[in-house]
Formats: C-alpha cells, sequence, structure tokens
C-alpha cells in the first residue's frame, strides 16, 4: 500500500513500522508516490527513524495528488469557503440596515458588489445568494408639513456631511485663525447635527436624513481644490471661500425652516432652528472678517 505499508517483522525486512506516505520497494526500482510530502521520513513503529537501515532503497516522491483525490478537496474546501462567504455576506447585510447611516447616501439601498467583496472572496461572488434589497419609496409631498420634513431630512444629510469635511480642512489650512475658525465650527455643527435630532423627535419621527446634492457638491468641489492646492496662501484663500459657500447654503436652509416652523405652529422646533441660524451667520461673519484682514496684508 501507498499510505500505509506493514513490512514483516524479521531481520532482512527490517522492524515492524507503519509508513506514512512512502512505499517499500525491492532494491533498484523507485516510486513516485503521490501522496507523499515533499519531504518524508520513514518512522518505526518502535520510534527508530529509517535513516540507514535500507541503502537499497529508493524512493522518489511527488507533490502530485490522485485527481479524484485532488477533486474531492477542492470541492470540499469550495462547500466549506462558500458557507463562510454567506456569513459574511449576511453579516454585512445586517450591519448596513443596522447602521442604515444618512451620511451613505440615498435611502434606497442595492448590492454593493465592490464592499462585499471586501468581506468575501471574488472567486465566490457567484456562488453568493442572492441578497434582497431594500428599496424605501420616496415620501410624498402632500402639504407644507411634508416639505418642512423633507428638507429637516435634506438639512440633517448635510449638517453629516460637512461634519466628515471639516477634519482635513482644517489639517490643510495653515492660518493659526483659520485652523480655530474651522474646528470652532466643526463643534458647532456636531451642535446642530443634535438639535436637528431633538426636531425630530419633537415630531415624533426618526433622525434620518436625505441626500443633499447641493452639499455633495460642494464637499467634492472642496476635496477637488484641496488635491490640486499646493500654495499655502492659496490654499487658506480657497478654504474661506469653501466654508463660507457652506455657510451660506446652510443659512438659506435654516432660515427658511424657521420660517416654515412658525407657520405650522411648531414652536419648540423653530426656537432650535433659530438657535441654529444665529450661529450660521456668526460662523459667516467670523470668516469673511477672515478674508478681509487677509486681503489688507496683501495690499499693505
Amino acid at each position: 500500500m501507498l499510505v500505509r505499508q506493514q513490512v514483516a517483522n524479521d531481520r532482512a525486512a527490517g522492524t515492524a513500522m507503519m509508513c506514512t506516505g512512502i512505499s517499500l520497494l525491492p532494491a533498484g526500482t523507485t516510486s513516485r508516490c503521490r501522496y507523499a510530502p515533499a519531504r518524508a521520513v520513514i518512522q518505526f513503529s518502535n520510534g527508530k527513524r529509517a535513516k540507514g537501515a535500507w541503502p537499497q532503497l529508493t524512493v522518489g516522491l511527488s507533490r502530485r495528488r490522485p485527481a479524484h483525490l485532488v477533486e474531492d478537496t477542492r470541492e470540499r474546501r469550495q462547500d466549506r469557503r462558500r458557507g463562510q462567504s454567506k456569513a459574511h455576506a449576511e453579516q454585512y447585510v445586517q450591519a448596513w440596515r443596522a447602521e442604515d447611516d444618512d451620511s451613505r447616501g440615498p435611502a434606497s439601498w442595492t448590492q454593493n458588489k465592490a464592499q462585499l467583496v471586501q468581506h468575501t472572496e471574488a472567486r465566490l461572488w457567484d456562488d453568493l445568494a442572492f441578497i434582497p434589497r431594500k428599496r424605501t419609496a420616496p415620501m410624498p409631498i402632500e402639504n407644507l408639513h411634508d416639505l418642512f420634513v423633507h428638507t429637516l431630512k435634506d438639512v440633517l444629510y448635510a449638517e453629516r456631511k460637512i461634519l466628515k469635511a471639516l477634519p482635513k480642512m482644517e489639517r490643510k489650512a495653515t492660518d493659526p485663525k483659520l485652523k480655530a475658525a474651522l474646528a470652532a465650527h466643526r463643534d458647532q455643527t456636531e451642535d446642530h447635527v443634535t438639535r436637528l435630532e431633538d426636531v425630530f423627535d419633537s415630531l415624533g419621527k426618526a433622525a434620518r436624513g436625505a441626500k443633499c446634492d447641493a452639499m455633495v457638491g460642494l464637499v467634492e468641489e472642496a476635496e477637488g481644490l484641496m488635491a490640486e492646492i499646493d500654495d499655502n496662501e492659496t490654499m487658506d484663500v480657497a478654504l474661506i471661500s469653501l466654508a463660507q459657500a457652506v455657510e451660506h447654503y446652510e443659512i438659506a436652509r435654516y432660515g427658511t425652516l424657521v420660517v416654515w416652523a412658525q407657520q405650522l405652529g411648531l414652536s419648540d422646533a423653530a426656537a432650535l432652528l433659530k438657535t441654529t441660524l444665529d450661529e450660521e451667520y456668526g460662523a459667516d461673519k467670523s470668516l469673511s472678517k477672515l478674508a478681509e484682514a487677509r486681503l489688507n496684508a496683501a495690499a499693505a
């Protein structure tokens, strides 16, 4: 036998032994044992090794294995990995649904192959079980209250989006005052998100955002400019301009929301939104002073 071979216990053939992966052959012959690893050791049952025991023994080893065993092993391995891949995919889907982070994008949700592949093996993609899609129909806007809620979601998404972009803008800034202004705006933005969540609570609705294309465009423009500008002075000027563009958008949105909340008789929501609006005005004034100071310094 190739895998296991027991030799008679006599002096001519050697002591009784169990040999794994090597066959014992008459002198002058060789064997290509397909079961054997690249390196093998003949081990006797009494603990001795075959070193020098049979000078006539010639054993040839190969890494090749019988085709039927190779296929069997491959199938079992693929079955195991396929099961793991499906489990990983399901965990990914559950995590996506659980978070449902408004900053990820629209409420509609589809398979995302690029991200799933990070948790699975690309070659097993075709074997993955179909992942059900989650589609959320857009809320119909039939009256002012619906429009108010829709705009709240838009602003919530915008605040969360800019909150993620501000740290990078702060790192790119070189002027200490500009850095401080951006840091203060980041802290204020966190408060703005909290207030918006309070407004949603007062309305008895979940604080979920809806993709704001305007803010997405502003952030993409900021990232593009920061990647193209090398000069520090130019970078600071660009950051001030970009930050003010964000402030002006937020001022317009919050101003509208305050008026609508007052018209709808939502006094608590109106007060929260008015507080944020005042802070947005203050941030814009601070940025304007920074821009004027830089212009005066350049003219001097």
